[in-house]
C-alpha cells in the first residue's frame, strides 16, 4: 500500500471515530433531554408516555411479547453478573432484544424513561450473584416479578398494574381475583381473551391506556382503527 493510500485510510478511520462521537453525544444529549421533560410530567401523563414507549418498542420489534416472562435478556445480551453497580438503563440500551410480558415491558420503558436503577436495586440479580465465585461471570439479564411491581408502583396502583397483567395473561398471570376483585378480574380477562397473538394484546392494553389519559378501563376497548404502527390516540 502506497504512503498516500496509507494516509487516506488513517484518516478515513479517525473521521469515522470521530462521526461516532458525535453521534454519541448528540443520542446522549436526546435521551438526557427527554428524560428531563419526562420527569416535569404529571403523573397520568408519565404513564401514557411510557405506554406510548411500549408500543414504539413493539413496532420495532426490540420488544419480544413474551406470557409468563418479566423481563430478560438472550445469550446476546449478557451482563457482567456482579458488576451491581451499573445502571440497568445504560445496559438496557444496550440490548438488541428483550423478552417480556406486559408488565416487563413497562418497567423497562419506565426505566429508559425515568430516574436510574442500578443492578444492585434487584433483588433477583443481587441473589444470582455470588461475588466469591464468579469471577465476573457473565449472565442474561433477568428481571423479577418483585423488582417489576416495586419500581412500577412508581408510576402505576398496584391495582392498575395488577388488572394490565391479568388483560396480557388472560387471567393466567399472577394478579388473581383477591387483587382487583371478581368483577374487574372477569372484565380484565376478557378484555383480549380472543386475541391469540401476545404483541397485539399487549397492544390493545397499552392503547387503552393512552385513551383513557393514563388509566387502563378494561370495560373500554379501543377503537379498532388505532393500530401498531401509527397509533394516533
Amino acid at each position: 500500500m502506497t504512503t498516500a493510500k496509507k494516509t487516506v485510510k488513517k484518516t478515513a478511520k479517525k473521521v469515522t471515530k470521530t462521526t461516532a462521537k458525535k453521534l454519541l453525544r448528540a443520542h446522549n444529549a436526546r435521551v438526557a433531554k427527554d428524560n428531563a421533560a419526562f420527569a416535569k410530567l404529571p403523573p397520568a401523563e408519565k404513564r401514557v408516555a411510557i405506554a406510548r414507549d411500549v408500543l414504539a418498542q413493539l413496532s420495532t420489534g426490540r420488544l419480544q411479547a413474551t406470557p409468563g416472562v418479566w423481563l430478560q435478556g438472550n445469550e446476546n445480551n449478557q451482563v457482567q453478573a456482579c458488576d451491581l453497580d451499573s445502571e440497568l438503563k445504560d445496559l438496557l440500551g444496550k440490548m438488541k432484544t428483550c423478552e417480556g410480558c406486559l408488565i416487563g415491558g413497562v418497567f423497562m420503558c419506565a426505566v429508559e424513561k425515568a430516574d436510574k436503577l442500578k443492578l444492585r436495586d434487584l433483588e433477583e440479580h443481587r441473589n444470582m450473584c455470588d461475588c466469591s465465585s464468579c469471577d465476573d461471570e457473565e449472565k442474561p439479564l433477568d428481571v423479577s416479578e418483585a423488582d417489576a411491581f416495586k419500581y412500577l408502583k412508581k408510576f402505576f396502583s398496584e391495582k392498575q398494574l395488577a388488572m394490565m397483567e391479568c388483560a396480557f395473561e388472560r387471567g393466567d398471570g399472577a394478579a388473581s381475583p383477591s387483587d382487583i376483585g371478581d368483577e374487574l378480574f372477569d372484565q380484565c380477562q376478557e378484555f383480549a381473551n380472543d386475541i391469540e397473538e401476545p404483541k397485539e394484546r399487549m397492544r390493545l392494553v397499552m392503547e387503552n391506556v393512552i385513551l383513557n389519559k393514563g388509566t387502563f378501563r378494561p370495560n373500554k376497548k379501543p377503537v379498532q382503527m388505532y393500530v401498531t404502527p401509527g397509533f394516533t390516540g
